[in-house]
């Protein structure tokens, strides 16, 4: 009888456990994570480099205050895969509220990105989609999970390189 009174303890402590895990996953789940702007910062004509800043606003809808840190993002113009980045920087997101992160990507130059400023000067209103999918780690306390996102933002050339001005 003994035995059963411990095996049950056990199970009731690891299935308490797994029930709080759950319900504070599901509580990070409340976060979005969106491409509020992108700029040009830094780019030279006889460069091959490219810089983005990339401002995401983070939105916590949960009533737990957390720290957003470890973002990895991958980054597509217009359906091609251009580069990543990864910033280890922690931000705290107040409970029911938002704040803003800004990551730099420097961007190796390919024909398509040298191909897509050339477009800039001639048609400066052209249409460009930046697709930017990553993880990012949320934590609480000591309780953290990686969170996936994907988000599509669209803008203009003209926008693009507002940042250089």
């Amino acid at each position: 009888m003994k035995k059963f009174f411990i095996i049950f303890g056990i199970t009731s402590v690891v299935g308490g456990l797994a029930a709080y895990y759950a319900y504070q996953f599901s509580k990070f789940s409340d976060f979005t994570f969106d491409v509020a702007k992108i700029n040009l910062v830094n780019y030279a004509a006889d460069s091959t480099n490219f810089t983005l800043n990339i401002t995401f606003k983070v939105t916590n809808y949960s009533s737990i205050e957390a720290t957003v840190s470890k973002t990895n993002i991958n980054l597509s113009i217009n359906g091609t895969y251009v580069g990543n980045a990864y910033q280890a920087d922690g931000l705290t997101i107040p409970a029911l509220g938002y704040n803003f992160i800004d990551i730099n990507i420097t961007l190796n130059s390919s024909a398509f990105l040298n191909n897509l400023l050339s477009a800039a000067v001639a048609a400066p209103s052209t249409p460009i989609n930046i697709s930017v999918d990553g993880t990012t780690n949320i934590k609480s306390s000591i309780i953290g999970f990686n969170i996936p996102f994907q988000n599509t933002y669209s803008t203009t050339v003209n926008d693009l390189i507002s940042g250089l001005f």
